[in-house]
C-alpha cells in the first residue's frame, strides 16, 4: 500500500473531508494529489497531519508495510464501506449493498452486516445463518490481536448473550497473558467500548456492564487508548446517571472532535 492510499484508508476510517484531513498542513488541492499517487507528501507534513488527527503512527506505517492494494481488488469497496458506517449514512450503505448484491467473497458480506448493526444498533438486519456462522468462527479462535479485532467489529451481530460469553471468554484470556502492545491494547479498548455500546442499547444485566468497564480501566496507561479510556469514563458515568460527569466529557468529546462516538448514547 502507498503512504496515498494509506492516508485515504484512515481518512475513511475516521469518517474525514480531505479538506478535515489536511487540517490547515497543506492545500485540499495537494493533498487529494498525493491520495491519488500523483504528488509526494514531506515527511514533517505527513506526521503533522497524523498527529492532528489522532492516528496512531504505528497502525499507519503497518498499513503501508503489511498491504498491497494491487493485489486486493477490494480496496477500494472496504474504504466506502468504512466512510459510509463512520457518517452512519442507511441511504448510501443501502445503495452501496444494491450495487454489490451477490458478487462480493464471504469477508464482505459480514463487513456489511456489520456496517448495518451498527448504523441500526441491532443485528436484526443480519441473517440467522450468519450469526451462527460468526458466534462460531469467534467460539473456535485462539484469541490473539487478530481475533480481538475480529471480535471488536463482529460483537454488534451476536445476540447480547453469546456476545458477553465471547467477550468475556477474551478478556479471560488477556488477563492470562496481558500483552502491551499497541494492536493488542486498542483492540481489547475497542471490544470494552463497543461491548458498552450493546450493552446500553440492549438494557442488560449490570454485570456485563462491569466487567467491560472493569476491564478497560485495568489497562495500561497508553496514549494509543486515551480516548478509549476517556469514552470508558464516559459510559462508566452513563450507567450510574452521573449527569454532571457525562456533560463534561461530551463538552470534550465536542471540543476534540470525537463526539460522534458516543452521540447515540447522549440523553439531552
Amino acid at each position: 500500500m502507498t503512504i496515498g492510499e494509506a492516508l485515504k484508508s484512515v481518512r475513511l476510517e475516521h469518517g474525514l473531508t480531505q479538506k478535515e484531513m489536511v487540517a490547515g498542513f497543506t492545500t485540499e488541492s495537494f493533498y487529494s494529489k498525493v491520495e491519488h499517487n500523483i504528488h509526494k507528501i514531506d515527511a514533517e507534513v505527513l506526521l503533522n497531519i497524523l498527529v492532528a488527527n489522532h492516528i496512531d503512527l504505528e497502525d499507519f506505517f503497518d498499513k503501508i508495510l503489511s498491504q498491497d492494494s494491487k493485489k486486493n481488488p477490494y480496496f477500494e469497496l472496504e474504504n466506502q464501506l468504512k466512510f459510509v458506517q463512520n457518517i452512519k449514512d442507511i441511504t448510501k450503505l443501502d445503495k452501496l449493498a444494491e450495487n454489490l448484491k451477490s458478487n462480493i467473497p464471504e469477508v464482505f458480506k459480514v463487513r456489511l452486516e456489520e456496517a448495518y448493526a451498527w448504523i441500526l444498533h441491532s443485528n436484526a438486519h443480519a441473517s440467522i445463518q450468519l450469526k451462527k456462522k460468526v458466534r462460531r468462527q469467534l467460539t473456535k479462535c485462539e484469541w490473539n490481536k487478530f481475533s480481538y479485532t475480529f471480535l471488536s467489529h463482529a460483537i454488534i451481530l451476536l445476540d447480547i448473550e453469546d456476545a458477553y460469553k465471547l467477550v468475556d471468554s477474551a478478556f479471560k484470556a488477556y488477563e492470562r497473558d496481558p500483552q502491551t502492545d499497541v494492536y493488542t491494547l486498542q483492540a481489547i479498548s475497542q471490544i470494552c467500548i463497543n461491548f458498552l455500546n450493546c450493552c446500553y442499547h440492549q438494557k442488560v444485566k449490570r454485570k456485563y456492564i462491569y466487567r467491560a468497564l472493569i476491564m478497560l480501566k485495568s489497562l495500561p496507561a497508553n496514549l494509543a487508548i486515551g480516548l478509549e479510556k476517556i469514552i470508558g469514563e464516559y459510559y462508566t458515568a452513563l450507567f450510574k446517571n452521573n449527569k454532571q460527569q457525562q456533560k463534561e466529557i461530551v463538552k470534550l468529546l465536542k471540543l476534540v472532535g470525537y463526539y460522534q462516538l458516543i452521540e447515540d448514547t447522549v440523553e439531552e
